[in-house]
């Protein structure tokens, strides 16, 4: 017999808070893309291109964990509203 609980509300804040936690991140590259961009405006020479380079590894890292955040999300807020779904359908045999 399982054992364990599920706190439908706990489910959606989690998946809320991965919703928070992508906006965050987008917001936190964008700055650092700003002030990355001030620099190499007024700079040039080789650490403009080796920082061209890991820009683009970490843009594609944070690509990755942006999907995967979103992905996350939306699949806690599926399987929340799955359990919620069977728990009323489960309850209903009771009340007949």
């Amino acid at each position: 017999m399982a054992n364990y609980a599920v706190d439908p509300r706990a489910m959606d804040d989690a998946a809320q808070k991965f919703h928070t936690v992508t906006n965050n991140l987008d917001e936190s590259l964008r700055a650092l893309q700003r002030a990355a961009q001030t620099f190499m405006d007024n700079n040039e020479g080789q650490a403009i291109d080796g920082y061209t380079e890991a820009q683009q590894q970490w843009s594609a890292g944070m690509q990755q964990m942006h999907e995967a955040l979103g992905d996350h999300a939306v699949s806690l807020s599926n399987i929340n509203l799955r359990y919620v779904h069977n728990d009323q359908r489960g309850g209903s045999y009771f009340r007949r």
